[in-house]
């Protein structure tokens, strides 16, 4: 995959994971984060836009993963 096709995917991810509510969020979650990861294989510099939106999602599915737990 080419750096502009992997760019485009990833931009259509963060289109698709900005208009989504939280449980469509965690689906789409670890297809965005190995499309980064697949960019940093590759040398090339990941926007902080979408370092932050890893972040935030990471912290999403942590808080889905305590919301689950029995008390």
């Amino acid at each position: 995959m080419s750096k502009h096709d992997l760019s485009r995917q990833i931009k259509a991810l963060e289109a698709r994971i900005d208009a989504a509510d939280v449980g469509t969020r965690l689906v789409l979650e670890p297809e965005f984060r190995g499309a980064l990861q697949k960019m940093r294989n590759s040398g090339e510099p990941i926007p902080a836009r979408w370092r932050e939106l890893e972040e935030t999602l990471v912290a999403e599915r942590v808080e889905a993963t305590f919301d689950n737990l029995p008390i």
